[in-house]
């Protein structure tokens, strides 16, 4: 199965998603209502703690976000994450017109990234405003919590 990118100048790039029954990508019309509420996202840092297949970041890449982190603990997710991010960077490499800074990913669960890593990254880029996207596994839930916590201690 793949999904598109929706917008931007990655427009209906295709990303694998993987077939298991733990990775349900963003629906469609929420993908459209966050990012038609943020149309320009070069002032932004957009940090997808549960990244999945990397559909939400690169979305926001697409669309102009000037820098974006994924991160995701579980390995077979990550392991599609990183081919979707390599093909979109070969594409970009190919359009030798496009600049862009290509994503940071990240093999670690979302709250040890917030609480190692998160302060140093907010503190070295201070005149861009952090997105948070949390979208974690149904059955993790309680990630929620333990990462807005974690987020409100850090920032």
């Amino acid at each position: 199965m793949t999904i598109k990118i929706l917008g931007g100048i990655f427009r209906n790039f295709a990303l694998k998603v993987p077939d298991s029954p733990n990775i349900r990508p963003t629906a469609v019309l929420v993908k459209r209502r966050i990012f038609d509420a943020y149309q320009n996202l070069a002032d932004h840092i957009f940090i997808d703690l549960c990244a999945g297949t990397g559909s939400m970041g690169l979305e926001a890449l697409s669309r102009s976000a000037a820098m974006v982190f994924l991160i995701e603990k579980e390995k077979s997710h990550y392991k599609v994450l990183m081919q979707n991010v390599d093909k979109l960077v070969q594409k970009c490499n190919a359009m030798h017109d496009i600049q862009f800074n290509a994503p940071h990913c990240f093999h670690q669960s979302a709250v040890e990234f917030i609480n190692v890593q998160l302060h140093q990254l907010l503190n070295k880029m201070p005149d861009l405003v952090p997105i948070f996207y949390i979208d974690p596994p149904y059955e993790d839930h309680h990630l929620y919590w333990e990462m807005i916590s974690s987020i409100q201690n850090k920032v």
